[in-house]
């Protein structure tokens, strides 16, 4: 039956209106800027950029891939870099909008800028693997339970964001069965203010100060502190039932404050980092295709605060590094009834909290690896290393006031040999074999995982290069005693274990980097969910099914340098990720086969420009009774355009869902869906000091 959007529509059209005006005055501001650099002093002018000045030089190296910074050709992996120029061009307002247009990253959101409500989060998907991204921040695991924020690390801070695509569990260890994003920061570059002002109420607010000195024991340091107030608005319309009656979301708005202080001598350095963010989901009730957006609509609103702490030290040698970290979690929310509630009483009124939890979750770690080289290249080098970390949940019931304390401590030891068997000019075939074994005291949980790779370089930077390994993903405390299906705990669930076997060929020209690779995912042991039936208190049963997930896929990546002022990075992807139905064991498609993005960017003396596009097509999930549930492609696209005003800073606007696409950002097993937010525009004015 067709659904009819007369109201929607209307209210869409005068967004539209509403955002192009706005983004008719961010273009006028701008040419109004243009104006004043035509009447800068020439000490002014001496700070722009020179005209013949490359926008960006191609990077490269990946230091992730191989725990070790290697070239793009001689890397026998999926790999992929965004800089900081590359982040700054998407004009996105924090790294996990940023990440919507790297290669080989689909995304995940539940509401704007990667917010979330309750324990449902945004996340980053690589090869249609859903659990199995590892995320970093500077090599250190950044997963908490289940949940990490891509969004609340300073911008400022960000020097680069390495993905790597493919199976790396036999050097990061669990959750990395998709693949690995690896966030690396440092001191800011600049002391610098900014304020942004936006649609919706976006309002951004940043500070970032560096002091740096070249004495002191091992070289020079620094101290630096950056800051980023972050304010968005209320959006209606965040999600759709798909029903003529249900619930419709309203995102409330959020804030979100986050600080970072950094010292470093030498090669040792330390930084605390904390986020705060407070966000607010309101459901409405829906009556015969017609949404109620007033507060008499309200049926739950969802208060969530999330606080997190990022704690890092690390010190390194010419062959040795060491790592600790500490990543410590609050997650409170409540779910409260609104007025329109079915369920409101007098016992139990509007702003009755039905449900809700204090979640706190502590990781602590740590990871040394040293590597032994030889003179002699007959001689095989080796890399080994050892890794801890202990694991903490406390979670606070707010229906019943039960508290419930969980920990677990993990171990794993790992070995690369690496054996370059012949080196003749450009010509040369080099093997590594790395194995790993980790160790999970709470159920007794070993996990083995080999890797192999092979890379044959030639003339011209050319490589070509194979790569078979096995990865794993164990279940977070979280999912096991807390908020998953299961109705009693029980740690004694194996490990998701499965191969990954790559075949690819690279080239790295003075301005260019390509790579073309294949790939086959493998999982004969991912975990999901059966259920046993209902008992007498018809409370469910749940039990892990090992349902085998597979994905044959093939990539292409290219970045190519025009001149000295334009820069185009694209990717293109199809792959076909199906995942096995626990009771019928029919193989069902998930997330999407036909991926695809592309980054522009233009800089010439105090101007600049860059386009940035991705697309997710064929997108199909498994729905209830087997049906398939067909989901629209999505298409996010940003516009931004600056000016430089030397002495006086600079100033820049960005235009998001450029297109005004109605995308749906999640991946539904269900008529419920949840939509992008209409096109917005912000201003930003940045002075550096």
């Amino acid at each position: 039956m067709k659904i009819p959007h007369t109201h929607r529509n209307t209210r869409l059209a005068n967004t539209r209106l509403a955002n192009t005006r706005r983004a008719l005055a961010a273009l006028a501001l701008l040419a109004a800027g243009a104006a004043v650099t035509g009447q800068l002093s020439a000490q002014s002018r001496e700070t722009s950029v020179a005209i013949d000045a490359p926008v960006v030089q191609l990077d490269p190296y990946n230091v992730t891939a191989m725990r070790e910074t290697k070239r793009f050709f001689e890397t026998p992996a999926s790999v992929a870099t965004m800089d900081k120029t590359a982040i700054a061009a998407t004009g996105a307002a924090d790294l996990f909008e940023a990440l919507r247009f790297a290669d080989g990253i689909t995304l995940h959101q539940q509401l704007p800028n990667g917010q979330f409500f309750s324990t449902m989060v945004s996340k980053n998907i690589i090869r249609g693997s859903q659990y199995g991204t590892l995320m970093l921040v500077d090599g250190m695991p950044a997963n908490n339970n289940g949940f990490y924020f891509t969004g609340d690390i300073p911008v400022q801070v960000i020097k680069r964001t390495e993905i790597v695509r493919g199976a790396s569990s036999s050097l990061y260890g669990a959750d990395a069965a998709g693949g690995v994003i690896n966030i690396i920061t440092g001191h800011p570059d600049k002391n610098s203010v900014s304020v942004s002002l936006g649609d919706y109420n976006y309002q951004q607010y940043t500070l970032a100060l560096h002091q740096g000195w070249n004495a002191g024991p091992g070289g020079g340091g620094g101290v630096s502190v950056a800051g980023v107030y972050q304010n968005l608005g209320s959006v209606k319309g965040t999600s759709d039932s798909g029903t003529a009656t249900g619930n419709d979301y309203e995102f409330g708005g959020a804030i979100r404050r986050s600080a970072r202080v950094m010292f470093s001598q030498g090669p040792w350095s330390i930084y605390w980092q904390r986020a705060y963010t407070v966000n607010t989901a309101i459901a409405h009730k829906k009556v015969a295709w017609v949404t109620d957006w007033s507060d008499a609509g309200q049926v739950t609103i969802y208060d969530d605060r999330l606080t997190n702490d990022y704690i890092r030290a690390n010190g390194h040698g010419e062959n040795w590094s060491l790592n600790l970290f500490a990543n410590l979690q609050e997650m409170d929310w409540k779910n409260i009834y609104g007025v329109a509630n079915p369920s409101v009483s007098a016992s139990r009124p509007a702003g009755y909290v039905n449900s809700g939890a204090d979640i706190k979750g502590n990781v602590f770690g740590g990871d040394f690896q040293y590597q032994l080289k030889f003179d002699n290249p007959r001689i095989p080098q080796f890399l080994f290393g050892a890794t801890a970390m202990h694991e903490a949940i406390d979670n606070t019931d707010y229906s019943n006031g039960a508290l419930s304390k969980y920990d677990r401590d993990s171990v794993g030891i790992f070995v690369r040999a690496t054996e370059t068997f012949y080196k003749i000019n450009d010509y040369s075939l080099t093997a590594n074999l790395a194995l790993r074994e980790s160790y999970y005291d709470r159920g007794n949980i070993y996990a083995f995982t080999p890797q192999f790779q092979l890379l044959q370089t030639f003339p011209g930077r050319f490589s070509a290069y194979a790569n078979i390994g096995r990865s794993f993903s164990v279940s977070s405390l979280r999912t096991l005693y807390v908020s998953g299906p299961l109705t009693s705990a029980n740690p004694n669930l194996d490990p998701d274990t499965g191969w990954t076997y790559e075949v690819g060929v690279k080239w790295e020209g003075k301005r260019t980097l390509a790579s073309l690779d294949v790939f086959y995912m493998d999982f004969d042991h991912l975990l999901s969910w059966k259920s046993r039936g209902s008992d007498a208190t018809n409370d469910k049963e749940f039990y892990a099914d090992n349902s085998p997930f597979r994905n044959p896929g093939i990539e292409f990546s290219i970045a190519q340098k025009i001149g000295s002022a334009i820069t185009i990075e694209g990717s293109a992807a199809y792959n076909e990720p199906e995942q096995q139905n626990a009771a019928s064991k029919k193989w069902f498609p998930v997330i999407g086969k036909v991926q695809a993005s592309l980054r522009a960017r233009w800089a010439w003396s105090r101007y600049s420009a860059s386009f940035n596009v991705a697309y997710l097509g064929h997108r199909q999930n498994p729905g209830s009774a087997g049906v398939i549930i067909e989901t629209r492609e999505m298409v996010p696209a940003t516009f931004k355009a600056g000016v430089s005003l030397g002495k006086f800073g600079s100033i820049n606007a960005a235009v998001d869902n450029l297109f005004n696409r109605h995308d749906i950002v999640t991946h539904p097993t269900s008529a419920s869906k949840y939509i992008a937010t209409p096109r917005s525009c912000r201003v930003t004015y940045e002075l550096t000091f």
